[in-house]
């Protein structure tokens, strides 16, 4: 049951997008940024790893597809487990766009209701039109669980800000 309510919040900590202060990429302007998205997640309970893939319709990348990896789970404060991760957001056009995440889950309602999370990503760099690209937004959203297939659907919204 940690390992589950921990790989929740990676999850969801990967699709939140945060609010913050971006800071310029060289020649870049500070641009709003906003995503709605999803994705499925599934839960090695072996080895406790996370697997996220999913889809999410981004000013500046239009719809795009996305990972995450090196997700991190920390159950140590239940019923709140902390989520880090990297993150790709890839345009369709092949331009990608990196971030780094950190996330909350609220596994207080785990098995009865689905599960809220937030996140704060910061954008990293990327390729093509994105090489350089930095800010950052917030994620909000929910992820329903299925404890008997140890796999989910998440949901979330993102705000921020993007220069490039």
């Amino acid at each position: 049951m940690r390992k589950i309510a921990a790989a929740l919040s990676v999850v969801l900590s990967l699709v939140v997008l945060n609010v913050g202060a971006a800071v310029g990429a060289s020649n870049g302007s500070d641009r709003p940024y906003a995503d709605t998205g999803s994705a499925v997640l599934s839960i090695d309970l072996g080895s406790g790893t996370v697997a996220l893939a999913g889809t999410r319709h981004a000013t500046h990348l239009g719809i795009s597809t996305w990972t995450a990896s090196n997700v991190l789970i920390d159950a140590s404060a239940l019923p709140l487990v902390g989520v880090t991760y990297d993150d790709t957001i890839t345009a369709a056009n092949g331009d990608t766009l990196n971030t780094t995440a950190v996330a909350t889950i609220d596994t207080s309602t785990l098995g009865v209701s689905p599960l809220a999370f937030s996140a704060f990503e910061t954008i990293t760099g990327g390729t093509g039109r994105f090489e350089g690209a930095s800010g950052s937004f917030t994620v909000t959203g929910f992820v329903d669980l299925d404890l008997s297939t140890a796999t989910g659907v998440l949901t979330f919204t993102s705000t921020g800000t993007i220069s490039y």
